[in-house]
């Protein structure tokens, strides 16, 4: 039987200390990724960030090139850039079983909230540690014991060994343990993708760079009272 209130922890942060199981695999994280919709969250804020930095980007500034940088920012799978942290936190079993579980009505029901709670962190300007904090905030917030309807939708989904594997890991400390370990898994992530972010732009730019030079100085000589902008 499904545990009504360890489950909601779950939904979105998953289960506890690793199982001596099979490691979690880049598959494995896509699969629960794609069921808490991280990637479209990502690009939703991605795409937000980039509106306002083309609201004030200089008017001759070439409107391709900055649509090039936010679809490279767009175009970074995250599922390859968080395995290598999230391995300490579950693993590959747990994944997929926590996948299943987010995309029945309850899943989806309890992972709005935490998700829009992070989306607005993140425009808030906090970091990645506070936005998984607000993300758990939200679900403790709007948590509700689940329906038997909903409880058996869940374990409708499941493999017999996974309604064990959810049962097992359906705990407090379990989810206390994990909730750290992903607020530390998700910082390490971030960085790394800041670092890759980096690469995207400047791969861009160097290939765009001569373009935006040149729209510069056009622009300087077609406007000569005008005050010199920066590239």
């Amino acid at each position: 039987m499904i545990l009504r209130w360890g489950m909601v922890a779950l939904l979105m942060l998953g289960t506890g200390e690793r199982a001596d199981k099979a490691q979690l695999t880049v598959d494995g994280m896509r699969a629960w990724m794609v069921s808490t919709h991280s990637q479209e969250s990502s690009g939703r804020v991605i795409h937000e960030q980039f509106n306002q930095m083309r609201a004030e980007l200089p008017p001759w500034y070439p409107k391709h090139v900055i649509d090039e940088v936010e679809q490279a920012y767009l175009d970074i799978d995250l599922a390859p850039v968080a395995t290598p942290y999230y391995s300490a936190c579950l693993t590959d079993d747990e994944a997929r079983m926590l996948a299943k579980v987010g995309a029945t009505e309850a899943g989806r029901q309890f992972i709005g909230p935490a998700l829009a709670a992070k989306e607005n962190a993140a425009r808030a300007g906090s970091s990645p540690a506070d936005g998984q904090r607000a993300a758990k905030a939200s679900q403790d917030s709007t948590k509700k014991p689940l329906t038997q309807k909903q409880i058996d939708s869940i374990e409708a989904s499941l493999t017999p060994r996974e309604r064990s594997l959810l049962e097992t890991w359906s705990s407090s400390e379990n989810n206390r343990k994990f909730t750290q370990c992903s607020i530390d898994a998700y910082a390490k992530m971030a960085v790394e993708l800041e670092r890759l972010q980096s690469e995207a732009m400047r791969t861009v730019l160097e290939k765009d760079g001569p373009e935006v030079r040149a729209a510069h100085a056009s622009w300087d000589k077609e406007h000569p009272e005008a005050p010199k902008q920066e590239p």
